[in-house]
């Protein structure tokens, strides 16, 4: 599914309605948001359900969708919508070689050190076993993860790596996370590279355990949320009151995951059951909403290196942290 026709088929229902129907008026301005059904937007979750961008005098119109942030870069792009959060890719970077006009303008989480949302886990019996107990232990085996690329492939590379290894020192499968969950639970794969909820998934099913955070080998800036200029130069206040409300329900979940009416929140958007978001583990997200600069560029060199990417990008002129509270 390309990312038109997932914007185009999968416009679900406009936010407003959850929260109460906002008094049209002059201040009240609409933005079009892609949202994917994952833990990890929680802060999106948590504000539409308690009216907080609708308290900004925004009304949020989302497009609810399960298509990958490298389909979905070219709604961006296309103007078919104005804010997308989404995992920071290869697609990312090459849009902005070909001189595309992104902005990534705040932090939608990351991983560092235990405060992780995305984990190598192994199998069980391997773990057991002690044939596997840290990650150089998995050369030669089948790692399950997105394809080449994706966020996931990446900082599955670079966790590798920090573990001593070398991308040709293992096999990559590429399997979707749900598959990912069945294919660890049946055996066909060694280990796996997934984020929430499907961590608490397999290791709750006694198939898999955690072999190390995504946040191990450094701050890896996963997820951003991304506009463009244009969005910018037009909307610039807009775009400032929908972070402020964004992060204040971000800071919420922060202070209390597990809280029920947080819970509530994730449950009514993800349709998770209750066990599973109470078990989710948290992304790291920067208490004021930064990009972490460095971390992207740090990513950059690594493609580079692998010839993943023909050079890197000056950060300047695709980050912009200005929007947020300062």
């Amino acid at each position: 599914m390309n990312a038109r026709t997932a914007i185009a088929t999968t416009l679900a229902y406009t936010i407003m309605a959850l929260g109460g129907s906002a008094t049209a008026n002059a201040e009240t301005h609409e933005l079009r948001l892609v949202l994917q059904p994952y833990v990890s937007n929680a802060g999106f979750f948590i504000g539409l359900d308690r009216g907080y961008f609708k308290a900004e005098g925004i009304d949020i119109k989302v497009t609810r969708t399960r298509a990958s942030g490298a389909e979905l870069i070219g709604g961006l792009i296309s103007d078919k919508v104005d804010v997308l959060p989404t995992g920071l890719t290869i697609a990312t970077y090459n849009a902005l070689l070909r001189g595309s006009d992104i902005k990534i303008i705040a932090d939608k989480g990351g991983e560092k050190g235990d405060h992780s949302f995305t984990w190598m886990v192994v199998r069980k019996d391997l773990a057991d076993s002690k044939r596997v107990k840290r990650l150089a232990d998995l050369k030669g085996m089948r790692i399950g993860a997105p394809g080449v690329g994706t966020a996931y492939w990446i900082e599955a590379m670079m966790l590798l790596e920090s573990g001593g290894l070398k991308p040709n020192d293992v096999r990559m499968v590429k399997l979707n996370p749900p598959d990912t969950v069945a294919s660890l639970t049946s055996g066909t794969i060694d280990a796996a590279m997934l984020g929430e909820p499907f961590v608490s998934k397999v290791v709750s099913s006694g198939k898999a355990v955690t072999l190390a955070p995504g946040g191990q080998g450094g701050h890896f800036q996963a997820a951003v949320i991304m506009t463009t200029g244009a969005q910018i130069a037009k909307n610039r206040e807009v775009l400032k009151r929908f972070l402020k409300a964004y992060m204040r329900a971000t800071r919420e979940y922060a202070q209390d995951p597990k809280g029920a009416a947080n819970v509530e929140a994730i449950m009514k958007f993800t349709k998770l059951d209750r066990d599973v978001v109470m078990n989710v583990r948290t992304p790291y997200i920067d208490p004021k909403g930064h990009v972490q600069k460095e971390a992207i560029e740090r990513e950059m060199n690594w493609l580079v290196a692998q010839k993943l990417l023909p050079r890197t990008i000056p950060v300047e002129q695709f980050v912009d942290n200005s929007l947020l509270e300062q």
